[in-house]
């Protein structure tokens, strides 16, 4: 999809993206205020940092809790980074935060306790991490300074050359994308607002976003799309776990052979737990619109690489795989999640040089959705997790430009394809858009059982795994690489 120049985008309005009294995190909970107070600026100016405070009023300081999830929906939605809060005293907790769009926000915030397990245990303190901070939303204001400092940012329509700059974005209100340009943002199709309901009305279509960097674009594209355009692909391997299975056996499969759920990984039988997994591997064949045959393999893996090692190893060679980390790899130790990494990677270059390897790091998780920090799952820990992903991605990255450049100069080059690897951030995107969270964890249904259920309670699940997908099949098209190798 080519892009035009232009602005594509019409000025902030006064956009109001839920009721007041909505729960963005569960439409059926109502917002119930915490011992907590936010200190929100009414009014900031765009392009500057400006500063958020929380005050805890706990009688006792050990249920004050060290940061908090804060949430800001309007023209865009936004998230306060983990890493922009910082405990002052054992009460407060002051944030930075910059916006670049003008307009209306409500502004949300939810605590975030690392012993949220032991919380539940405690009568006095067993719904906490579930209450809101009182005052929010708070509405605030975002205009031109009468000092303007900061450069504007503008949106340009070219494909995207990094993820950096496909990280430089923001999730825009529906509403602000023009009408004959909805095809290129929209990650499938949005719902007619009467088909989902916020407490007896109908959730407006501005409450719903989609995500453009700001230097390039990414169009919208499905899987068979991707299969069609790339006449090279003749088998795509997907690996992970159940975050992984969520978006293969909702989108992917799905997409290509319909919804049956009799897919060997994405089977559901009526005495399986909904998270329960099938057969722990699949393969079908996609028959392309030029009628070439590609296969799609889904290999679940668990906690240690080498357990899938067996049946990787009957597999046709593919020309891409998706390795995607999973959010269970944030419980491991530092070194047994480095380890995990390198003997993944290692198994790649070894087995199937040439590929294009698409990484995918941890996603966030939502604490006040549900609290699954006894195995280490938190915001923070998934953040650094996220860091060290892509460190070590670099690093596989220039260790095989520079075995490539070795054999260069000793002129023994192989004829085969080198290897590419990209980095797919799912962390910084989903951690934008909680809401979009299943349960907290996991980021779409793998099922339409599933779906069923959870509509009710968040109907923009899904929206944040959507646009991964994008970016995912973006790369695969246009075969980019962290370092080019």
């Amino acid at each position: 999809m080519s892009f035009k120049k232009g602005a594509h985008f019409t000025p902030a309005s006064h956009i109001t993206p839920f009721p007041s009294s909505f729960n963005p995190l569960s439409e059926s909970t109502p917002l119930t205020p915490g011992p907590w107070t936010a200190h929100f600026p009414s009014i900031v100016a765009i392009n500057q940092p400006f500063r958020l405070r929380i005050e805890c009023n706990h009688g006792d300081t050990e249920y004050c809790p060290p940061n908090y999830n804060i949430q800001l929906y309007g023209p865009t939605a936004a998230s306060v980074p983990v890493t922009a809060l910082t405990k002052i005293n054992p009460r407060t907790v002051e944030a930075a935060m910059v916006l670049h769009e003008e307009g209306e926000y409500q502004v949300y915030a939810w605590p975030n306790y690392p012993n949220c397990t032991e919380l539940q245990g405690d009568p006095d303190a067993a719904k906490l991490y579930k209450q809101s901070v009182g005052g929010t939303p708070h509405l605030l204001i975002a205009q031109r300074g009468p000092f303007p400092i900061g450069r504007d940012k503008h949106d340009v329509h070219r494909a995207c050359k990094s993820y950096e700059e496909v990280l430089d974005g923001r999730w825009i209100n529906h509403d602000l994308v023009e009408a004959r340009m909805r095809s290129t943002y929209s990650y499938g199709e949005f719902r007619p607002s009467s088909q989902v309901s916020i407490a007896g009305n109908s959730l407006p279509d501005h409450s719903r976003y989609v995500y453009s960097p700001y230097e390039c674009k990414i169009p919208h594209r499905s899987f068979a799309d991707v299969l069609d355009e790339v006449p090279a692909l003749r088998h795509v391997v997907f690996i992970g776990g159940s975050v992984a299975r969520g978006y293969v056996c909702a989108r992917a499969f799905p997409e290509l052979f319909g919804s049956d759920e009799s897919t060997g990984v994405c089977e559901q039988h009526p005495e399986m737990s909904l998270l329960e997994h099938g057969n722990r591997a699949a393969t079908r064949t996609y028959s392309s619109s030029q009628g070439r045959k590609v296969d799609v393999t889904f290999a679940f893996v668990g906690g240690k690489f080498r357990d899938a090692v067996k049946r990787l190893d009957k597999l046709e060679t593919p020309q891409v795989v998706v390795f995607d980390v999973g959010n269970f790899a944030s419980s491991m130790s530092d070194d047994e999640f480095l380890a995990y990494h390198k003997t993944a990677f290692d198994y790649f270059d070894s087995r199937w040089k040439g590929a294009h390897v698409l990484v995918r790091s941890t996603a966030s998780v939502v604490q006040p959705l549900q609290c699954f920090e006894e195995e280490g799952h938190t915001r923070a820990n998934s953040w650094r997790k996220r860091n060290m992903t892509l460190a070590a991605v670099k690093e596989w990255a220039a260790r095989m430009k520079a075995e490539r450049a070795a054999k260069m100069d000793d002129m023994e080059l192989e004829e085969t394809a080198s290897t590419r690897v990209s980095f797919i951030d799912a962390y910084s995107i989903t951690d934008l858009r909680p809401e979009t969270s299943m349960d907290g964890y996991h980021w779409m249904y793998p099922s339409p059982r599933m779906e069923k259920g959870f509509l009710a309670e968040r109907p923009t699940v899904g929206e944040a795994d959507d646009m991964l997908l994008d970016w995912m099949w973006d790369e695969i098209v246009m075969r980019r690489s962290v370092t080019s190798l």
